[in-house]
């Protein structure tokens, strides 16, 4: 009972992620942001790391490459998008969208590594992947028609994409290290390459004396990245990643849940897009995540 409780609030803190980025954007550049959240994130990681006596598997020069290519991938690219993504688009739109995640990964695992998706795992890609398009044409057969789309959903699905490749990635090299290890590793290269970008926004310093980005940039570093992720493996361990990949469903149902207390109700295409892809999600993830799989906080 206990891991349930945590995995749906591992699922609460994720979706509030996507408002705590949507608030920390108000006054704080994308970029900047994402490379103080994963400088704080990465930092507390390492630590973890060193504190359970697996610095070992950090310091290896043969998980270097692999750390620079997961580093490109889940913190650079990744975040590139969907900060930048979320500043133009709604949380809703880009909870739902990063829903795409999973259909991605299969496909990828389709292609790369002949794995067998069977006529469920299918009907499951072209389920969310449905959804997802719904969301994106804002439920417009004109949107479609003219190409007219909102580019913050089109960052937006560049960063599902990336997460994808990165999770992809991420699974052989999760065979050989623990996942503390490899999901710390890659922090130490992503915020590197942040870091220029990240001083490239810093043109007036009007963002550090907001303090509602500060304690959003806190909530995603602590609560979104680093708790979140000890209690998601907590409960991997406790009842099995299958059964534990469900929980992940509970995020974009929590964000419009959110959105609604806000005062902000979806919309049809975001209501009907929410069905699709969490029943494609549903279907498709069933029995593609494995424990040794890298995690999405948003």
């Amino acid at each position: 009972m206990r891991a349930y409780v945590k995995l749906v609030l591992t699922a609460l803190l994720w979706a509030g992620a996507f408002f705590a980025a949507g608030r920390s954007l108000v006054s704080g550049p994308p970029i900047l942001v994402a490379f103080l959240r994963f400088s704080i994130a990465g930092a507390i990681l390492v630590a973890l790391v060193f504190a359970t006596g697996k610095s070992h598997e950090l310091l290896a020069r043969e998980n270097w490459l692999s750390y620079l290519i997961l580093g490109i991938l889940g913190i650079f690219l990744y975040n590139m998008f969907f900060f930048t993504g979320l500043k133009i688009t709604s949380a809703v739109s880009g909870s739902l969208i990063i829903g795409a995640n999973p259909g991605i990964t299969a496909l990828l695992g389709r292609t790369f590594r002949g794995e067998r998706l069977g006529f469920k795992r299918w009907l499951g890609i072209f389920i969310s992947f449905s959804g997802v398009l719904l969301v994106i044409v804002r439920g417009s057969l004109d949107v479609l028609l003219h190409l007219d789309f909102n580019r913050g959903d089109l960052l937006i699905l560049c960063a599902a994409s990336s997460w994808a490749v990165y999770s992809f990635l991420g699974k052989d090299v999760m065979r050989r290290i623990s996942p503390l290890a490899a999901t710390a590793g890659p922090c130490v290269p992503g915020v590197i390459l942040l870091a220029p970008f990240a001083f490239w926004q810093t043109n007036d310093l009007i963002w550090a004396h907001d303090p509602m980005l500060w304690v959003s940039i806190l909530y995603m570093a602590l609560l979104a990245s680093v708790v979140a992720y000890l209690w998601w493996y907590e409960g991997v361990n406790a009842i099995g990643s299958s059964r534990a990949a469900i929980f992940v469903n509970l995020v974009p149902v929590f964000v419009m849940t959110l959105s609604i207390f806000q005062g902000h109700w979806p919309n049809t295409a975001q209501a009907a897009g929410a069905l699709l892809v969490l029943a494609g999600v549903y279907l498709t993830s069933s029995r593609t995540v494995t424990p040794q799989e890298p995690v999405q906080a948003a």
